[in-house]
Formats: C-alpha cells, sequence, structure tokens
C-alpha cells in the first residue's frame, strides 16, 4: 500500500517547491543582480504607473465627450392648456364652473387670492427655446361665467401643428 503523505514525506511539498530560497552557495554577486533587478523593477513599476496617470484622465474625458455626443439634447416640452378658437366659441356667459371645466380643461393657474378668475396659459418649447406662448382668463361671478379674454387662440388645425405629442401630429 502506498502512503498518501508520500511525496511530503520524501521533501516534495508543493508549499516548499514553488518558491526556494537563495542557495547558500550562490555567490554574493548573484545576491547582488537579484536585489538590483528587484529595485529596478519597482522603480520602473512606480515610474509607469505616475507617468500614466495623466494619460488615463485625458483617456477618459475623451470618452465621455465621445460619450454624450458632444451636444445636449432638449426634448420639445408642452406646458399648459392649448385651448383652439373653436372651444372659445362655444364659451357663453352664465356657463357653470363645471361646464367651463369640462370644455376647456382644468386651469393651470386656480388662485386663492382671485377665486373668481381662472387662467390658462400655454407654451411650447422646442430645443430649449419657446416657439409658442399663449394665454387665456376666465372671470366668474360667484360660480357663473361673466367675461373671458386673453390671446388670439389658434384653429384646430393650426393647433395640432403646434402641439409637442407625436400621437397629435398623427406620427
Amino acid at each position: 500500500m502506498i502512503r498518501p503523505d508520500l511525496p511530503q514525506a520524501l521533501g516534495h511539498h508543493p508549499a516548499r517547491t514553488a518558491r526556494r530560497p537563495p542557495s547558500p552557495l550562490a555567490t554574493r554577486a548573484e545576491l547582488t543582480a537579484q536585489a538590483a533587478f528587484k529595485v529596478q523593477h519597482r522603480f520602473m513599476a512606480r515610474l509607469m504607473s505616475s507617468a500614466l496617470r495623466p494619460l488615463s484622465f485625458i483617456a477618459a474625458g475623451f470618452a465621455l465627450v465621445l460619450a454624450t455626443g458632444c451636444s445636449v439634447y432638449r426634448p420639445d416640452i408642452q406646458q399648459g392648456n392649448l385651448i383652439t378658437s373653436e372651444q372659445v366659441a362655444q364659451l357663453k356667459e352664465g356657463m357653470t364652473r363645471l361646464q367651463v371645466q369640462a370644455l376647456l380643461g382644468s386651469p393651470l393657474l386656480r388662485s386663492d387670492l382671485h377665486a373668481n378668475r381662472w387662467d390658462y396659459g400655454f407654451a411650447m418649447r422646442k430645443r430649449g427655446e419657446v416657439t409658442e406662448m399663449r394665454r387665456f382668463t376666465l372671470f366668474f361671478d360667484g360660480d357663473r361665467l361673466i367675461k373671458w379674454q386673453g390671446d388670439p387662440q389658434p384653429t384646430a388645425t393650426e393647433a395640432l401643428k403646434i402641439s409637442a405629442l407625436p400621437a397629435a401630429r398623427g406620427a
């Protein structure tokens, strides 16, 4: 029967053979050459890491510029209610707040300081610049509409051209 620990008993242990200590018969010149190589290797490693550090920052910055595409994406933004001239034509004095809201939608601004006034606003921003701005104000006496005023409103077909929503443009 073979002993399982026979290689270790004969001195062939993997941990001992992986790194050998210097031979006691090694000359002084061999030991000095090995030490000089280790010092030179460490010096070159430090030199290369410090020399390449600025280059790595430049490369990272270049990669960031390429990843962003060199420009900022600015989506089209539509804010508020776009009221059409057809909707304005349906307004009648004496309509209730609920009827007006069903026709025009919720107002953009409903102030507690001006409870009898509703402000509708619309703004279209394309690529960060305002391309369209419209205001429309309704005045109430209690719960009844008494008057309205504001910018000229577009027709329904003009409103579709102005709108930023792709579904509204048929795309």
